[in-house]
């Protein structure tokens, strides 16, 4: 059915995006890790420049999860066995998310080392997080990996 209005369709849109949201776990991670890397890029004071290449990454990084999404999901509606081209089509998309989240870790590294322990070597708090998140980050929720930072600073 057609969206009659505009606001019609952004309604659809959201829904989507949440629906992404609670199908994929790979949609938590990112928000995750995107929820550390932000206050700490302005912390670093990243430029303005970079701060539109930072979100032009992230905006690539879960639209191409999206379409991940939505491809892995209409193979479902084939077949739910085992079938050699439905891998192909599921590992090629999967692939071009691949492509956006190591830009998006590649670039964050670039804007810690550039904007954190180049510009700012003395600061021992921010080494300690930065080494910190690299270990842990992509294991723990947030609330989990604030709470172990904050306890091992004690």
């Amino acid at each position: 059915m057609k969206n009659k209005t505009f606001l019609d369709s952004l309604k659809c849109a959201a829904k989507g995006i949440i629906s992404g949201f609670k199908a994929e776990k790979n949609f938590k991670t990112y928000l995750i890790h995107v929820l550390i890397s932000f206050p700490l890029n302005i912390f670093l004071g990243i430029s303005f420049t970079q701060h539109l290449i930072y979100w032009t990454i992230i905006t690539g990084v879960f639209s191409a999860e999206c379409f991940n999404t939505v491809i892995e999901k209409m193979c479902d509606l084939f077949t739910e066995e085992y079938d050699e081209r439905i891998k192909f089509i599921k590992d090629v998309a999967a692939g071009g998310v691949l492509y956006w989240g190591l830009a998006f870790y590649i670039l964050e590294a670039i804007f810690i080392i550039l904007g954190g322990i180049y510009e700012r070597k003395n600061q021992k708090e921010l080494k300690a997080f930065c080494t910190f998140y690299v270990r842990h980050a992509s294991y723990y929720p947030l609330s989990v990996f604030l709470w172990k930072f904050k306890k091992s600073k004690q």
